[in-house]
């Protein structure tokens, strides 16, 4: 989410022991998928955000079976999705430049180049006031890339 790309996941991974796991939520089946060396070290940057979100459905209805446990993400503790928020706040700056970045990447069909980085320092110099809101992200990538 702050723009930190993870490196693919190798051609020979197997996922059988997360596919089988009878644990009761998803921070235990997590726990066993990552004991696969190759899976741990992208698993210790992804699974705080997706265990912390498992407290709700796909329809954002409330889970009665997520584990309620902290977990660690940046040697910050995070309790509840209001810690998430506050967390994620506090690193705004980054979070509204990687949302910039995948929409530019999105709508150009490609990776960003050297060039693309002063427009990006621009977009978020002009947002950086109103806090990034999404909606004049928006209006500026289409002000600096369409106009």
């Amino acid at each position: 989410m702050l723009g930190s790309p993870l490196p693919p996941p190798p051609d020979d991974l197997d996922l059988t022991t997360f596919e089988i796991a009878q644990a009761d939520t998803l921070k235990k089946r997590l726990a066993l998928h990552t004991e696969q060396p190759s899976c741990k070290n992208c698993h210790k940057r992804i699974d705080p955000l997706a265990i912390i979100m498992d407290r709700y459905d796909t329809i954002g209805g409330y889970n009665k079976k997520y584990s309620a446990d902290s977990v660690m993400t940046n040697n910050k503790t995070i309790k509840n999705v209001a810690d998430l928020k506050s967390h994620l706040s506090s690193n705004s700056t980054a979070l509204a430049r990687s949302l910039c970045r995948q929409l530019l990447k999105f709508i150009l069909g490609g990776n960003l180049d050297i060039h693309d980085e002063g427009k990006l320092d621009a977009i978020i110099k002009d947002n950086k006031n109103s806090g990034y809101l999404c909606g004049n992200l928006y209006e500026s990538i289409i002000k600096y890339y369409f106009f």
